[in-house]
């Protein structure tokens, strides 16, 4: 039946002539990654970014997630960890 169907949607060849697929690692890494924002140690907003983005960006993103949270305090210290996790500690 798959073969009369594939003949009806315009294939030449019978499916058991075509081959394999090949398996390609690269495809089956994710570009894109999501990551926490924490603020003085809990989970506060989670921001998309690219595999490996520059740091600066990433501040950017987590820094406009977290604007509600942060408004009004003093910014002691950032820690992000690439790729991982990105930190504010408030006062």
């Amino acid at each position: 039946m798959t073969e009369e169907l594939n003949k009806l949607i315009g294939f030449e060849n019978d499916i058991s002539t075509y081959t394999w697929p090949e398996f390609d690692e690269d495809k089956t890494i994710d570009d894109e990654i999501e990551i926490p924002v924490q603020v003085n140690g809990k989970l506060k907003a989670t921001i998309k970014i690219v595999l490996d983005e520059e740091e600066s960006s990433v501040k950017e993103k987590a820094l406009d997630a977290i604007s509600n949270v942060v408004e009004g305090k003093t910014v002691l210290k950032e820690i992000y960890v690439k790729n991982k996790i990105y930190n504010v500690v408030v006062k």
